[in-house]
């Protein structure tokens, strides 16, 4: 089997394992928030804003100096380092005593985590150029099908055991997943200009800490240095915050709905997570498909339209059924996201930028699941749950009628970048 190949089943198969433990904690920590008694409903709305948003932020601003540290040191490393951070600081989750902690160990989180663009990294710098957004896509289905089992699993395994429970279960799985990657994935015996890349511990012996890290930050500042690089991320920003904002009130907004059992919130929380992963999972290589033929950048767009769409009547239901139809549609128009930014940004870099250019692309969509999830629980505690789904579609539809008319996004079909595929440049 070809090292590419061999490398994608693995981070595949360790994506699935490591989103499982994830979906499984991420969604239900408003309702641990509830149970650690502090203080009245919009008081917890805010914090569960900013504990879901807290690791993610912290990682926007870590992913580009890690892709970039990945780059020079190898991307296997950086898969390992994630995991690992994902194992501790989760797992002591279960021993926080009330949110202050839990928000430190968040943020520490994001401080070391983010597996996903070292995964896409570490294959596709083997892959065959007109494969990148491939790649990406197929990697994704590994985090979403994780997602999906991980959203039932967390909300059954913390009615019945509660969420202490899940925080150590997710330590768990991430672990194996550390195992997994250790002892099956192959790292690329040379870098990005065809030299042999030199063991971990020679390169950090002989380049210093201090230059290491300048060499690191010279190398993101000539990817965010302008052109289409800098304004995909701009655009991916703004409809991804325009998603996310509803995603810490999942929560506490399903109680609200008529029928829905008592006991069973969290199980009831965890479908409407659930099927909008199922819907990403069905439709990503769908839009992989249009994408390839009709242009990424279009993709985005109608993608940002579609999701934007669906998220206002969410606002209006008064039951569970027409929410997790409603769900499904959001996720089916927000899976064409990420294959479109990871191959755009493949595009707009050389193969040794690659690990910067997908840290930057993670970091785009990180810190707006971050700054989203924050806002959110502000729009929820000043105003009311259902605004915060109205406030997401206009900002979404908006933001797509801006992009459209500023044909911010019309770079990337004139002027390929240097580590371009030939499929990608092609159809952009």
């Amino acid at each position: 089997m070809e090292r590419w190949r061999r490398n994608a089943v693995v981070v595949w198969t360790a994506n699935l394992i490591t989103a499982v433990g994830m979906m499984a904690v991420v969604p239900f920590l408003p309702l641990h928030l509830e149970q650690m008694g502090i203080g009245d409903a919009p008081t917890v709305r805010i914090w569960s804003g900013v504990i879901t948003g807290a690791a993610p932020l912290v990682a926007a601003f870590m992913a580009p100096v890690w892709g970039a540290l990945g780059d020079r040191l190898g991307r296997k490393v950086m898969i390992v380092r994630a995991n690992m951070a994902i194992t501790v600081f989760v797992g002591l989750m279960a021993f926080a005593p009330g949110p202050w902690s839990l928000l430190a160990l968040r943020l520490l989180q994001g401080l070391f985590s983010g597996y996903i663009a070292p995964s896409i990294t570490l294959v596709s710098v083997d892959a065959p150029e007109n494969r990148q957004a491939g790649v990406a896509g197929t990697l994704q289905t590994g985090v979403l099908v994780g997602m999906l089992g991980g959203a039932f699993f967390g909300g059954a395994i913390a009615d019945r055991f509660g969420f202490e429970t899940v925080f150590l279960i997710t330590s768990a799985l991430s672990l194996v997943a550390v195992l997994v990657v250790s002892l099956f994935a192959v790292e690329p015996s040379t870098d990005g200009e065809g030299n042999a890349r030199p063991p971990l511990t020679s390169a950090l012996r002989d380049l210093p800490v201090v230059e290491l890290m300048r060499r690191v930050l010279a190398d993101v500042a000539i990817l965010l240095g302008g052109g289409p690089m800098r304004t995909l991320l701009i655009a991916v920003f703004t409809l991804r915050f325009g998603s996310a904002l509803a995603d810490p009130i999942l929560a506490l907004f399903v109680p609200t709905l008529d029928g829905v059992d008592p006991e069973r919130v969290a199980t009831t929380t965890g479908y409407t997570h659930s099927v909008r992963a199922a819907a990403t999972l069905f439709c990503t290589p769908l839009w992989a498909w249009i994408g390839d033929r009709h242009g990424y950048g279009r993709t985005l767009i109608l993608c940002g339209l579609g999701t934007g769409l669906a998220q206002f009547p969410q606002a209006l239901v008064t039951t569970v059924e027409p929410l997790l139809f409603l769900r499904f549609a959001s996720g089916a128009f927000m899976a064409g996201v990420l294959p479109a930014v990871y191959a755009l940004s493949s595009r707009s870099s050389t193969r040794e930028q690659r690990g910067g250019a997908h840290g930057l692309a993670f970091s785009s969509l990180a810190l707006a699941f971050a700054l989203g999830p924050l806002a959110g629980g502000f729009i929820a505690a000043a105003l009311s749950l259902r605004s915060v789904f109205v406030v997401s579609s206009v900002l979404m539809v908006t933001t797509v009628i801006v992009i459209w008319r500023s044909k911010i996004l019309d770079p990337f079909r004139s002027t390929p970048g240097p580590g371009a595929s030939s499929a990608v440049s092609s159809t952009t």
